[in-house]
C-alpha cells in the first residue's frame, strides 16, 4: 500500500515538474524568437533610415548586431551599388531575383524563405 502510495506520489510531482519544464522552455524560445524578430526589424530600418552613409564595410556600427547586405537601385531598378560584410554580393543573377521578389511583395518587408533572408 505505502510503496502504491510512494509511486503515485512520485509519479504525479514528476508529471508535475515536466510539465512546468515544458512551459517554461516553450516560453523562452517563444520570447527568444520575438525579441530577435523585433531586433532585426528594428535594425533593417535603422540601416534603410541612412541608405548613402559612407561607411568601411568591415566596420559596423554598434546598432549592427546580425548579418545584412543592402542592394540600391537606380531609377529603372538597375542594380546600382551593394553593400554588407557578411555576403558575397557578386552574384547579379541571384540579386536579380531578390530584387524582382521585393518589387513582387506589396509590403515593406518580408520573409524570403528560399533563401532565409528578411
Amino acid at each position: 500500500m505505502i510503496k502504491k502510495l510512494r509511486f503515485k506520489f512520485v509519479m504525479i510531482n514528476m508529471s508535475i515538474v515536466t510539465i512546468m519544464l515544458c512551459v517554461i522552455f516553450g516560453l523562452i524560445f517563444y520570447f527568444t524568437r520575438a525579441n530577435l524578430e523585433t531586433e532585426s526589424i528594428r535594425m533593417m530600418k535603422s540601416i534603410a533610415s541612412r541608405p548613402f552613409r559612407l561607411e568601411i564595410p568591415k566596420e559596423l556600427g554598434n546598432d549592427v548586431r546580425l548579418p545584412y547586405f543592402m542592394i540600391q537601385l537606380g531609377i529603372r531598378g538597375e542594380l546600382l551599388a551593394t553593400g554588407g560584410g557578411y555576403y558575397d554580393l557578386s552574384d547579379e543573377d541571384f540579386l536579380g531575383e531578390l530584387i524582382a521578389f521585393a518589387f513582387e511583395t506589396p509590403k515593406t518587408f518580408g520573409v524570403i524563405k528560399e533563401y532565409n533572408l528578411r
